[in-house]
């Protein structure tokens, strides 16, 4: 396979990924309806294992402090019953059962409700 080819190969899967992200973004935001910086702050919960203050900080850059940012948003997801863990000197994280729960709700929202574009194949 020459290089060209890996290349098409390696800007499908690309374009791939990244539809893939935004499905899930947008799906977030449909189901749990919360303003962008807590979005991104819950985002954050669901893809890393824990998430110190300084990971918040540098990712995120929330002006306001991490503690009351964290604090909205755990009062956010309390109406969807779903908790944030946390343990001082170490960060916050969404338990396997909490990220699982997470994933149901948000696969009740379909492709047609996003309106999102499907990505394009290409067999090279």
């Amino acid at each position: 396979m020459d290089d060209a080819v890996k290349i098409v190969i390696l800007q499908t899967q690309l374009r791939d990924l990244q539809y893939r992200l935004r499905q899930t973004d947008q799906r977030l935001l449909a189901t749990f309806k919360l303003p962008p910086q807590r979005m991104k702050l819950m985002s954050l919960l669901i893809d890393l294992p824990i998430v110190t203050p300084e990971v918040i900080a540098q990712r995120l850059g929330i002006d306001i402090e991490v503690r009351v940012a964290m604090n909205r948003l755990r009062k956010d997801l309390a109406t969807f019953g779903i908790e944030v863990q946390s343990r001082r000197k170490l960060g916050y994280w969404f338990t396997d059962e909490t990220k699982a729960r997470i994933k149901l709700m948000t696969e009740e929202i379909n492709d047609v409700t996003l309106k999102l574009p499907l990505p394009v194949k290409v067999t090279p």
